[in-house]
């Protein structure tokens, strides 16, 4: 059963301020990938999806060219608001909004990222569609994904630390499937894309926590 989406905005919400200091910093350099696989350098009109805190909405301002626009959003309005901040004077839209169904018209965009999101939506055929649609012809996305656990040496930790000292870190609502569902088979990813209408899929594992 999915978790509604009130719960998983409360959840997002409460977590923002940890978000910030602590996760955020070292996932970083999957967003960074994800701007050098779409090419930021040469963008026209940027999408990125689950924004967080805004670090790595900071580093994409930095990067891309002075006259592409740059939209920025989170479903959590406790992540917009860090976001802005760590903004602050910056040309960058932010807009609170779902990744399943974006507020936005079709062809809108010329380059799409998502960091750690795609897995954690309720609804990745949803998202896919959206990411889709919101992109011109020729456009490009990224998304990065939790991976394989067992090539993980953090992730596991948590869940342990969490039993051992009865933390219920979900509220009662815990996530309807394990975060890696989508990150056990390369070749099922790439064809979950070109069902969606991506084309020159690529993907491949990278080393982060």
């Amino acid at each position: 059963m999915a978790q509604s989406h009130a719960s998983q905005v409360d959840y997002w919400d409460s977590f923002s301020n940890q978000f910030q200091r602590v996760n955020e910093p070292f996932t970083l350099p999957l967003s960074t990938q994800l701007m050098s696989a779409v090419n930021i350098f040469n963008a026209k009109k940027i999408l990125e999806v689950a924004c967080g805190a805004g670090l790595a909405t900071k580093v994409c301002d930095f990067l891309k060219p002075a006259d592409a626009t740059l939209t920025a959003i989170d479903f959590s309005p406790a992540m917009i608001n860090l976001a802005k901040i760590t903004l602050e004077g910056k040309d960058v839209k932010f807009v609170v909004a779902s990744a399943e169904s974006l507020p936005f018209g079709d062809n809108e965009f010329d380059k799409y990222f998502a960091s750690l999101a795609l897995n954690l939506v309720n609804d990745a055929d949803k998202m896919l569609d959206e990411a889709y649609r919101v992109l011109e012809k020729g456009g490009t996305a990224a998304f990065s994904i939790w991976g394989r656990p067992e090539h993980s040496r953090y992730t596991p930790i948590m869940p342990k630390v969490l039993k051992e000292f009865d933390i219920d870190l979900y509220k009662g609502a815990p996530p309807p499937r394990s975060n890696y569902y989508l990150g056990g088979d390369l070749n099922a990813l790439r064809e979950l894309l070109q069902k969606h209408g991506f084309t020159n899929v690529i993907a491949w594992y990278h080393p982060l926590i």
